[in-house]
């Protein structure tokens, strides 16, 4: 399929380098443009970091020769990308400024900066968690009156540490939270290099960290109501932030009293079963276990253990009773990959598969061998795609989700060569455009594909083709792009930004075929 082309702004720092690493060869994204403080636009931008290149990997060539932007200059990001990850390092009244104009550009913006976190219509979004909150972005694109353009934030990297833990804990009812934090360096956007006095040294304060860290995970475990994040009232949280000699990974000490103690088993069952939409799109970033327990008395460390997944999973270990609390642990998180740049890679992508049914035309198409393999994938959909929008309604005997916005999702199955006909609607007037294929014509379900996508969706000019047919798993790739000018008067009249996915027969196997420019 075709990438998303993106810009990082705030390319130049910590935060942003990060991003471009992760970046780099990813299989969604194409970064097409960098964007950075005014004293670094026009320059390379090999010129413009210097030698402030702070990974641990070399700066990678694709991006060394790109000009920098100036990240104030909205109409050129614009020209250049579909979507924005930013990572700024300006005072909060302007980085809340620039997002909004980058918004009001029609740019999705994905924010690692803490300027918009409490912004009521504004998602701060730990994917595995609170996903749902993503439905306030149609709220925040009436009041920016925007189309596409939208902000959602990351909450502050330290949290990820043991909010992770405590969510799944919720329904035994937490009461009071106390967790001690011990931060790396990477945190503070330095290195031992330029930060020689952190050697050897602990500093027990961190500016505005310990306010994030008592606040941010009620917003976390909040409601939507009437278009806002109303944040939660409870549990009561008390923490203490340490500056400690660490590169990467931040540390939580956590102790916590509940209003029904759970039992030891409980705890480990609940943290084991922990997953979020991540894992059940299986977004590359996503780590397979999120929350990941160690039974030696000496794990989790950060030296060992950051890198768990990617640095995109959850390290937890010395789960233990307390004689003051009900429980105690330790946590640890990655915190420039799971906390910075990873999480907003995943919070972009989990964004847009919510995104998609706001759509008044689209439609997807979900397929098994049979209709009982469907049957556990239907009921993830009760689940998740009812959390997301309420209104939303599920016909049972169609076996099709009906959006407020129009948008369908159906569940189908093909095992029989009769069955083709339960996804075939009325014929289109194909005077406006052609469609064409390659591959085994012998495959009935090939030709299926096909009518469905010309008979159902009315589409003309599609020009697409199937990569390749292997022991009965589909791949397909990305259609041509539709040509509204030639459309006929039965054709989609929105298919920029339609989402075509399919669950193969037999093995486990999911694509994604897209249709015209990702549109988000």
């Amino acid at each position: 399929m075709n990438k998303m082309s993106c810009c990082v702004v705030g390319a130049t720092g910590m935060v942003g380098q990060r991003f471009l690493t992760l970046l780099e060869n990813h299989p969604y994204f194409e970064v097409t443009c960098l964007a950075a403080s005014a004293r670094s636009a026009g320059r390379s931008y090999r010129e413009a970091v210097g030698g402030r290149w702070k990974m641990s990997v070399p700066m990678p060539e694709k991006f060394a020769d790109m000009t920098v932007l100036d990240a104030a200059d909205a109409d050129a990001i614009a020209e250049r990308a579909q979507f924005v990850f930013c990572a700024v390092n300006m005072p909060k009244d302007e980085t809340k400024a620039l997002e909004e104009d980058l918004a009001r550009h029609e740019l999705p913006v994905i924010s690692n900066n803490s300027a918009n976190r409490w912004t009521p219509d504004v998602p701060m979004i730990m994917p595995e968690i609170n996903a749902s909150h993503a439905e306030v972005i149609a709220h925040q694109r009436a009041r920016l009156g925007t189309k596409r353009g939208f902000i959602a934030v990351k909450p502050n990297c330290s949290i990820q540490s043991y909010v992770p833990m405590l969510s799944p804990l919720r329904e035994f009812g937490i009461k009071t939270v106390v967790a001690t934090t011990y931060q790396a360096i990477s945190g503070a956007g330095k290195t031992f290099n330029e930060w020689r006095e952190m050697i050897d040294n602990v500093i027990p304060y961190i500016g505005g960290e310990e306010e994030k860290s008592e606040k941010e995970p009620l917003r976390i475990w909040g409601e939507v109501k009437d278009g806002v994040v109303v944040p939660a009232s409870e549990p009561l949280i008390t923490t203490q932030c340490i500056r400690v000699p660490v590169t990467d990974g931040h540390t939580a000490a956590v102790f916590v009293s509940f209003e029904r103690k759970p039992t030891k088993e409980e705890i480990l069952d609940r943290w084991a079963a922990c997953r979020g939409l991540p894992q059940e799109l299986e977004l590359p970033s996503a780590p397979k276990q999120f929350i990941t327990y160690f039974e030696e008395d000496d794990r989790p460390q950060a030296a060992l253990d950051r890198m768990l997944y990617g640095g995109m999973g959850i390290s937890v270990g010395r789960l233990r009773p307390d004689t003051l609390f009900d429980w105690k642990f330790v946590g640890l998180s990655h915190n420039t990959l799971r906390g910075a740049a990873g999480g907003g890679k995943s919070d972009a992508l989990v964004i847009e598969a919510l995104r998609q049914v706001d759509i008044p035309h689209y439609r997807a198409l979900i397929l098994r061998k049979t209709y009982p393999q469907l049957s556990d994938l239907v009921d993830k959909s009760q689940m998740y795609y009812r959390r997301a929008f309420p209104q939303a309604q599920y016909n049972a005997t169609a076996h099709v989700w009906n959006f407020p916005s129009g948008a369908k999702i159906y569940f189908g199955s093909m095992q029989y060569t009769k069955d083709r006909t339960n996804y075939q609607g009325k014929g289109k007037d194909h005077s406006s455009g052609v469609y064409s294929h390659a591959g085994n014509r012998e495959n009935w379900w090939i030709e299926l594909i096909y009518d469905f996508l010309n008979r159902i969706f009315n589409f003309v000019d599609l020009g697409g083709k199937f990569l390749n047919e292997f022991n009965g798993m589909l791949q397909f790739q990305r259609f041509g792009r539709h040509d509204r000018a030639n459309r006929s008067s039965g054709c989609l009249s929105n298919l920029d930004g339609f989402l075509f996915s399919v669950a193969s027969f037999g093995r486990c196997c999911k694509k994604v075929c897209q249709l015209g420019k990702m549109d988000f």
